[in-house]
């Protein structure tokens, strides 16, 4: 509410609402600017993203609303399977503990 009162003084119309919210790159809460963020990580090397998943979300933000949150939902639930399964599928192998290490 406090972003958009400093673009629109007025009422709170549901349309501009929306593009602040879901569209709006200059915006770090939106949904557009968390996609620019992740693509970036995916570009520091966290592979597990992969190159689509920028594509797919931002085809998921021009979908309309009642669609674009279904879809957005799985492509980031199909990311995050895709970063726990490379970050956590290997097994560590510990140091083995004995009654004398100190």
């Amino acid at each position: 509410l406090v972003a958009y009162r400093r673009r629109h003084r007025s009422d709170v119309e549901y349309g501009a609402a929306l593009e602040l919210l879901v569209h709006d790159e200059s915006n770090p809460r939106s949904l557009a600017a968390s996609i620019v963020r992740l693509e970036r990580h995916a570009a520091d090397g966290e592979a597990a993203l992969g190159p689509r998943f920028a594509e797919d979300a931002r085809a998921a933000l021009e979908l309309p609303i009642e669609e674009l949150v279904p879809r957005l939902r799985a492509v980031v639930v199909d990311a995050g399977a895709r970063v726990v399964s490379r970050w956590f599928s290997t097994p560590v192998n510990p140091i083995e503990l004995t009654a004398g290490a100190s």
